[in-house]
């Protein structure tokens, strides 16, 4: 099973770098934890640029982490363009990618092959699976930051076209 979700950097914690799912919770707060919602309101209304890492796990085996950081929304919007160019490939295009984050290859046997970090790493995923999983944590995502940040212009394009894409996927 793959699970995705969001974690929002701690902005109050120094940050050492790459620390992995272990200690993860340390640093970023889980943007799902009901407790932790206070917390959340107060950084997303401080402004300035909050970041952010997307933890997907396949059977508790990690697959990402916070191997890639980036800021909100914007993490989630590139996974939603990412993704659009997947379910939008024609035949003989195999492989998009949105460099220098992600590449996705089409493979034989309904898998996908996710590749990030310049190729350090690879995983070869269920690929309907995998898709239905990160368009629900961008949906999850979504949700709760325009619940958390009321008073934040959103760009609700990346939101719709999750929307747009979960039938895509749900086809394959």
């Amino acid at each position: 099973m793959i699970q995705v979700k969001t974690f929002i950097l701690d902005p109050k914690i120094q940050y050492p770098g790459i620390v992995g799912q272990e200690l993860l919770e340390n640093f970023f707060i889980d943007i799902e934890e009901p407790s932790r919602e206070t917390e959340l309101r107060d950084i997303f209304s401080g402004g300035g640029n909050i970041y952010a890492c997307i933890l997907i796990t396949q059977d508790d085996k990690v697959i990402l982490n916070d191997e890639v950081l980036e800021r909100v929304p914007l993490y989630w919007i590139i996974w939603a363009d990412l993704l659009e160019d997947y379910l939008a490939m024609e035949d003989g295009n195999d492989v998009v990618s949105i460099e220098p984050y992600f590449s996705l290859e089409k493979k034989a046997n309904d898998t996908i092959l996710l590749i990030y970090s310049g190729g350090v790493f690879s995983f070869h995923l269920p690929e309907k699976e995998f898709l239905l999983s990160v368009l629900q944590g961008g949906m999850n995502f979504f949700r709760k930051y325009q619940g958390l940040n009321p008073g934040a212009i959103i760009d609700h394009a990346a939101e719709e076209k999750i929307n747009r894409l979960i039938p895509l996927a749900k086809n394959l």
